[in-house]
């Protein structure tokens, strides 16, 4: 599966299957995200801190509302 930003409004990590790739575009980068499993990642994109695909975990993200969405990646 491979998630567009442009056409969600958020993804949630448990709607997708291991292996999954999200392409997320940041108003100053892009960065490709694979799911793995649970809140495991990998991620690349950022010049410093992962060039390369690095695992990482994502425990969710801030929605519009100003509260914390586990296992979710909100759009602005």
């Amino acid at each position: 599966m491979r998630a567009n930003a442009e056409l969600l409004e958020g993804v949630d990590l448990n709607a997708l299957d291991a292996g999954s790739t999200i392409d997320l575009e940041t108003r100053r980068r892009r960065y490709q995200i694979k799911y793995l499993q649970g809140d495991r990642i990998r991620i690349s994109g950022h010049p410093r801190w992962c060039p390369t695909p690095t695992l990482a975990r994502l425990c969710g993200s801030w929605d519009s509302s100003g509260g914390f969405a586990a296992g979710y990646i909100g759009g602005a």
